[in-house]
C-alpha cells in the first residue's frame, strides 16, 4: 500500500467533518470522498457521452467505426477526438 501526503489546508475540512461526526476517522473520510468523486466523474462522462451520441446520432461503436474511415484532417476538425477521449476516460475510470 502506498501513502500520499496531504497538505494541511486540504486536510482541515476533513478534520472538521470528523469532528462533526460525519465520518469516524481520516481513513473513512478520505475513502468516502475519493469514492464519491470517482462516482461523480463517471456520471459526468456518462452525460457527456450521451450528449455526443445525440450530437452525432450514433452510439460509440458506430462512431468508432466511422472515424476509422475518415481522413485525419476531417477527424481532427469535427470534434470527434473529444467524443472518443471522453468514452476512453469513462472506461478507465470504471475499471
Amino acid at each position: 500500500m502506498s501513502y500520499v501526503k496531504i497538505h494541511r489546508n486540504v486536510f482541515q475540512p476533513i478534520e472538521d467533518m470528523i469532528k462533526t461526526g460525519l465520518y469516524k476517522n481520516e481513513q473513512e473520510a478520505i475513502s468516502a470522498l475519493v469514492h464519491d468523486q470517482a462516482r461523480l466523474k463517471v456520471e459526468h462522462y456518462t452525460r457527456k457521452i450521451k450528449e455526443m451520441e445525440e450530437k452525432y446520432n450514433m452510439v460509440f461503436p458506430e462512431f468508432e467505426a466511422r472515424i476509422k474511415e475518415l481522413p485525419i484532417k476531417r477527424f481532427l476538425r469535427n470534434g470527434t477526438i473529444i467524443f472518443s477521449g471522453k468514452v476512453m476516460l469513462k472506461r478507465l475510470i470504471e475499471r
